[in-house]
């Protein structure tokens, strides 16, 4: 079940996207994620067996860097997407980002270029690529992200 998260959820926000980063980092992943202030924009993702088990955040509007390649302009910009670890692996992902489809706006996200596992997944469940965009990384240098969207059936 996806529900938009209410302020008593900011606790299990910041625990899960607390566990993701430690997990990242296991994995010797560069990739740092953003800090949680408040709920505005978040959705929780429950199982009625486990409770709360993933996130995500949607946003309005794609980062300016990656918006001019999206046309038209999406309804919805998923800037973050969150299972849990210890639930990974199991499909909720995939049943997350399903219902995310089922809300019936058209939606656009980006995926670091050197992440080649979530680009297969993010294009395996029907999302297309859109463009490859440099971007500025003040502490490593250039990087590159790949821009993706998933339109309306």
């Amino acid at each position: 079940m996806l529900r938009p998260a209410a302020q008593d959820d900011l606790p299990t926000l910041r625990t899960m996207r607390n566990a993701a980063q430690d997990s990242l980092v296991q994995t010797g992943s560069l990739q740092v994620l953003s800090g949680i202030e408040c709920v505005e924009h978040y959705m929780l993702f429950s199982s009625l067996q486990l409770g709360p088990i993933g996130m995500c955040r949607l946003d309005p509007r794609a980062p300016s860097h990656i918006e001019p390649w999206l046309s038209p302009r999406p309804d919805i910009y998923l800037s973050s997407l969150i299972v849990h670890p210890k639930f990974q692996s199991r499909g909720l992902g995939k049943q997350l980002v399903s219902e995310l489809q089922a809300l019936g706006k058209s939606m656009a996200l980006d995926v670091w270029a050197g992440n080649d596992k979530l680009q297969r997944w993010y294009q395996h469940l029907g999302w297309k690529h859109v463009a490859t965009v440099q971007e500025g990384d003040h502490d490593r240098g250039l990087s590159f992200s790949l821009s993706y969207s998933h339109e309306l059936m």
